[in-house]
C-alpha cells in the first residue's frame, strides 16, 4: 500500500518541511485498523460524505462512494504545483523529486531510506494466512439470489488487483447480508473468495512446505535457546553457537518466505497481497460484527 510506503520515507518529507496528510472515504472507526496496521504517524482524515473529494472532482465514476487515487502537493501559498490522478499511485521518489524541482534544488534521484527488512514472523503470518484461506469451506448450498453475483464482483476486483473496490464491495456485502447467526459463514465466504483469487492455478504446495519446515526449525532453535538461557550452568560458548544457528535459520525463513510470497497467477499481485488483503477483509467483517452486537 502506498500509505505504508510513504510512512517508511516520512523523514525525507519532514526534512523538506513537507507535511503528509491522507484523505480517506472511510469513517474514522473503519480506518483505524488500517492506520494501526501500517503504523501511520501522519494524519488520515475522513471525507465519508465526499465533500473535499467531490470539490476536486475525484469521485470514482465506476464505483459509488469511492474516490480516485490522487496526489496533490501544495506550496505554502496554497498553489498546487504537482498533481497526479491515475490508477498507479506514485511513490516517494517521484514526490520528493517534484518538491526538490519546484524549489530549484533538484540534484538527481533521492537516496531513500531502506525499507524495513523482512522479519521471520512475516513468514509465519503468511503461513497462518494461507492456512485460514485453505481451510475455508466452499459454499455447500446455493447462495441466495443476488449474493453470488455480489461475490463474483468482489472476486473480479481481487483478481484484477483492484484492492479498494474489492474492500468497498466486501464491506457492503457484510452490511447487507450478515447477522449475528451467520457471521461465521460470511467470514468463510470471504476466505473462499481469497482462495479462488490468489491460489487457484498457483503451484504453492512445495514452497509452502519448505517455509513450514524452515519456520519449524527456527521455532525449535528459539525454544532450545530459551531453555539453555534459563539454566545458569549453560556455558556462554553454547549460547553463542546456538545464536549462529538461529541466525542461519532466520535467513532460511526469509529466503523461503520471499520465494512463497512472490508467487502469483500474474504480474498484478502476489501471495504477500493475500496476507494483507485477508487481514483487511477480516477487519471489515469484525467491524460489522461489532456494529451488530452493540
Amino acid at each position: 500500500m502506498q500509505l505504508g510506503e510513504l510512512q517508511q520515507q516520512v523523514e525525507q518529507f519532514e526534512r523538506r518541511g513537507v507535511e503528509l496528510v491522507a484523505v480517506s472515504v472511510d469513517e474514522p472507526s473503519d480506518a483505524a485498523p488500517m492506520i494501526a496496521r501500517l503504523g501511520l504517524e501522519y494524519p488520515v482524515l475522513s471525507d465519508a460524505k465526499l465533500g473535499v473529494i467531490g470539490a476536486f472532482g475525484l469521485e470514482n465514476p465506476e464505483i459509488e462512494d469511492l474516490a480516485l487515487h490522487a496526489i496533490f502537493i501544495v506550496d505554502q501559498g496554497g498553489h498546487i504545483f504537482y498533481r497526479k490522478v491515475a490508477r498507479r499511485r506514485p511513490y516517494s521518489p517521484e514526490l520528493l523529486d517534484a518538491v526538490d524541482y519546484h524549489r530549484g534544488r533538484y540534484q538527481g534521484p533521492v537516496e531513500l531510506a531502506d525499507a524495513p527488512p523482512l522479519r521471520p514472523w512475516k513468514g509465519w503470518r503468511l503461513i497462518d494466512a494461507m492456512g485460514l484461506v485453505l481451510a475455508a469451506p466452499e459454499p455447500t448450498a446455493e447462495l441466495p439470489s443476488g449474493q453470488r453475483e455480489e461475490l463474483e464482483a468482489i472476486l473480479a476486483d481481487l483478481v484484477a488487483a483492484r484492492e479498494d473496490p474489492a474492500l468497498r464491495k466486501w464491506r457492503a456485502f457484510c452490511r447487507a447480508h450478515m447477522d449475528v447467526d451467520n457471521a461465521s459463514a460470511i467470514l468463510d465466504l470471504g476466505r473462499w473468495l481469497m482462495r479462488r483469487a490468489y491460489l487457484e492455478g498457483v503451484d504453492y504446495e512445495a514452497p509452502l512446505g519448505e517455509l513450514r519446515e524452515a519456520t519449524g526449525t527456527l521455532r525449535a532453535l528459539l525454544n532450545r535457546r530459551a531453555e539453555l538461557a534459563a539454566d545458569a550452568a549453560t556455558p556462554r560458548e553454547a549460547l553463542d553457537q546456538l545464536d549462529l544457528e538461529i541466525g542461519a535459520a532466520r535467513n532460511a525463513v526469509q529466503i523461503k518466505a520471499t520465494a512463497l510470497g512472490e508467487l502469483s497467477q500474474g504480474e498484478l499481485r502476489s501471495l504477500w497481497d493475500l496476507k494483507s488483503m485477508l487481514k483487511a477483509m477480516d477487519e471489515l467483517h469484525a467491524a460489522e460484527l461489532r456494529r451488530l452486537t452493540r
